[in-house]
């Protein structure tokens, strides 16, 4: 099956619209809600540093199946638990 990238996040936004039009991706943010909850987005890979990825992994694992993990993944020890 073909895979396509349809969408970027950043955090600055001229970063994220650079990256976008350089390769061809139609949509681009820099809110993270946004992608997650982007209907179009099937995964989710987080190029993050590994300690920015307690801020969204959470949130993703909720999401079922919509998280591609990077196999030098740090694991989800230490992840502050849901109250």
């Amino acid at each position: 099956q073909i895979q396509n990238l349809v969408s970027v996040m950043r955090r600055t936004s001229n970063k994220a619209a650079d990256y976008a039009r350089r390769h061809n991706v139609p949509k681009w943010t820099v809110d993270a809600d946004e992608l997650i909850e982007d209907p179009d987005v099937d995964a989710i890979y987080v190029a993050t540093p590994p300690a920015s990825h307690a801020d969204y992994i959470p949130e993703l694992l909720q999401q079922e199946s919509r998280l591609t993990p990077k196999a030098n993944g740090a694991n989800l020890r230490g992840m502050p638990a849901d109250d």
